[in-house]
């Protein structure tokens, strides 16, 4: 599995959850309360292509459980059909066997749904150290 990513500051993140569990939805969409995410849902892997070509996520957060298509599957779809999504399997299991396949079908992490809440710290904009912020005070200033 792959670590998190640097993601661009003010911009706005595009994330499709594909769970057919409308309270898990609720769940991870008040996880995210306060980010700059567009979240659009999905409820079945039948819709989870054409959601994916009309709005192109950043991000998908998949239930390995999926009716209607394989998540897997759906995941390996999902990459030909857009550019760069970065997948999050929603699982009740994490073991090696599970991890090693899921990272061949492209799976970016495994988050477990015990621990939901970890979604956020692939989102979340990353923090600006204090030196970053200095420099860029400074460069503000003489450019004024």
């Amino acid at each position: 599995m792959r670590g998190t990513s640097v993601k661009p500051q003010n911009r706005i993140v595009k994330l499709l959850i594909v769970e057919e569990n409308g309270a898990m939805c609720g769940l991870a969409r008040a996880l995210l309360e306060g980010l700059p995410v567009s979240i659009s849902e999905c409820r079945n892997g039948s819709q989870v292509l054409a959601v994916c070509a009309q709005i192109q996520p950043d991000w998908v957060l998949i239930d390995l459980d999926l009716a209607g298509m394989d998540a897997l599957a759906a995941t390996r779809q999902i990459a030909l059909l857009c550019p760069h999504p970065r997948i999050l399997l929603l699982s009740e299991d994490d073991n090696p066997k599970l991890r090693d396949i899921a990272a061949k079908a492209g799976v970016w992490a495994i988050v477990l749904k015990e621990s939901l809440i970890d979604i956020r710290r692939f989102l979340e904009p990353p923090a600006e150290d204090p030196e970053t912020r200095e420099l860029k005070t400074v460069l503000e200033g003489e450019i004024q």
